[in-house]
């Protein structure tokens, strides 16, 4: 599946509105990529938290392993 072509209300960068806010970290386990968590975190978003997806490399296996990046081996 091309997950690039999945359309979401988020976006990488996005600035930040002023003030406090609660912040979420959803890190899948099983291999098991953050995508699958995106309508969960879009909604705690539209709530007023910060929610941040990690995957991790090596066991999600949809990570973009970019430059710079090491897979275990």
């Amino acid at each position: 599946m091309d997950w690039r072509a999945v359309l979401t209300h988020g976006y990488v960068g996005a600035p930040p509105l002023p003030g406090r806010r609660p912040v979420l970290v959803y890190s899948p386990g099983g291999g098991d990529s953050r995508t699958l968590g995106t309508t969960l975190a879009e909604d705690l978003a539209s709530h007023g938290r910060v929610v941040v997806l990690v995957d991790h490399p090596g066991d999600a296996s949809q990570v973009d392993c970019r430059p710079g990046c090491e897979r275990p081996s």
